[in-house]
């Protein structure tokens, strides 16, 4: 103890009051800094400007298979598309009680919605009027009704998400939309509408498959190619129905292109 006093003793006289201060300061901890992770960037559709995401949005379901998410868009507006979707999916395989939980969630996404949009009257008008639709219909567990205004749902939801700049373009979510209705309009037989959306859906994909090919998507592209060439040469419901499951499977490998 006294040795180690008397070194000390020593060093203050060597480094003097100037040298102690020196000394103290180099040996203060360095301040810590934080390190941020850089904010998502995303493409706008109106322009080529970059704009950044403090975060990416919450997925409601929690699933890899939903829609990606971009907190740009309203949590309420995403949880409508998502809840929607699920209640499809759930009428699809007759669980009931799952159906009957998610349309609940839904109602209060819709509600939201209302509060924090209500300027989109026409929007928010036809929205209301599909979900009370679907509210009967999952209460009669009507399978087809409960699939139709479901889709329907998702539909509206899509052409709301329209003004907000979106990760991954909406064409992606209009076609999982036509997925979805070949299934319905091959349930009821319905060959006209059928013919119609196999329509809509090359429509869409023209619009949609140089912007999948400029991300890397060639092999992609080239599957849903051949897709919407057996679409096109469908002649009868069973047709059609065979191309809905491929369609959609297909739907999330172009979604998976922009993530």
């Amino acid at each position: 103890m006294k040795k180690r006093f008397l070194v000390a003793i020593a060093l203050l006289g060597t480094l003097g009051v100037a040298g102690i201060a020196r000394s103290f300061a180099g040996s203060q901890p360095q301040r810590t800094v934080a390190v941020v992770a850089q904010p998502q960037v995303i493409a706008t559709a109106a322009s080529s400007q970059r704009k950044e995401l403090s975060t990416t949005a919450n997925d409601p379901l929690n699933d890899t298979d939903t829609e990606v998410q971009d907190n740009q868009v309203p949590q309420a507006l995403s949880n409508v598309g998502e809840y929607g979707e699920q209640v499809y999916d759930m009428a699809k395989i007759g669980d009931w009680a799952k159906a009957q939980a998610d349309l609940t969630t839904l109602q209060q996404s819709v509600q939201q919605l209302s509060q924090q949009s209500p300027s989109n009257h026409s929007h928010l008008l036809s929205l209301r009027n599909r979900v009370a639709r679907l509210s009967q219909a999952v209460e009669a567990k009507d399978q087809q009704a409960t699939q139709h205004y479901a889709n329907q749902v998702t539909l509206i939801a899509a052409q709301m998400t329209q003004p907000y700049p979106t990760k991954v373009p909406i064409e992606v979510t209009l076609l999982d939309y036509y997925g979805r209705q070949l299934e319905v309009d091959a349930a009821s037989s319905n060959m006209a509408q059928l013919q119609s959306t196999a329509s809509q859906i090359e429509q869409t994909w023209s619009a949609l498959r140089p912007v999948i090919v400029s991300h890397g998507g060639s092999a992609e592209a080239q599957q849903f190619d051949g897709l919407v060439a057996k679409a096109k040469q469908a002649k009868s419901v069973t047709d059609y129905s065979q191309l809905a499951t491929p369609i959609l499977d297909q739907v999330d490998q172009l979604e998976a292109v922009f993530k």
